[in-house]
């Protein structure tokens, strides 16, 4: 569900406008986010700085042909929830709020690589943007750990015909990870095969050899078959 589409932020031409627009805004943010909380739960957790301006230009570089204003993410905070009734009960209420003014339901229509959450773009006093996103608590048992390291690896190689393969693989073990988070069965996962899979997972956007990736994904592949009694990672 899109509210308007693509939210831009005010007057904004260059990093330094997109900076100038959002960095007086820091406290109102913060204040937004605990009021959210307070009306409608979950535990809050915000990104501890600004988007940092390296970020900011590859973003703006690779997903919107050099446009600064459409970088709506300079602030972001995150609302999570124990189970899907809840999340999705705040996520009823909260889509009707004046602030709101782009919703992606990324719940119901899954990330290629199975990450699941509803992110909203909410409009602050001055024009600026933020971001606020609703998950379900069972994502952060990977999220970090084993998602965002496939994921760097994957958008870093998005492009690159000779990673198709391997970009696909990659996705595949997430896809399957998520899925079996959500579903209850990543419990079944050790420990130390749970650590496995995370080291795994950090080194692989560090790899230059395709042998070292093939290597990695390989690993994963088997420690996910194993634990979760599968016959082959989810297509």
């Amino acid at each position: 569900m899109i509210v308007h589409v693509g939210p831009y932020q005010k007057n904004v031409k260059t990093m330094k406008d997109l900076y100038a627009l959002n960095v007086p805004m820091e406290d109102e943010f913060n204040s937004l986010m605990k009021n959210l909380q307070a009306e409608y739960g979950g535990e809050l957790t915000k990104r501890p700085h600004i988007k940092k301006e390296a970020r900011v230009r590859e973003k703006t570089k690779n997903d919107y042909n050099g446009d600064y204003s459409r970088v709506t993410d300079m602030f972001a905070a995150s609302l999570i929830y124990p189970d899907e009734k809840s999340l999705l009960a705040t996520f009823n209420k909260i889509k009707n709020r004046d602030d709101v003014i782009k919703i992606r339901d990324r719940w119901h229509k899954p990330t290629v690589d199975g990450y699941r959450d509803i992110q909203l773009n909410i409009l602050l006093s001055n024009g600026a943007i933020c971001e606020l996103q609703l998950h379900h608590a069972a994502t952060m048992l990977i999220r970090d750990t084993i998602d965002h390291p496939l994921y760097v690896f994957t958008r870093s190689n998005k492009n690159n015909s000779a990673m198709t393969a391997y970009v696909e693989r990659a996705q595949r073990i997430q896809r399957t990870a998520y899925s079996a988070v959500y579903d209850g069965n990543f419990s079944s996962v050790t420990p130390e095969d749970k650590k496995r899979l995370e080291d795994a997972a950090a080194k692989v956007p560090k790899q230059k050899s395709l042998r070292m990736i093939e290597l990695l994904l390989s690993r994963m592949e088997k420690i996910l078959e194993y634990s979760l009694d599968a016959e082959k990672i989810a297509a």
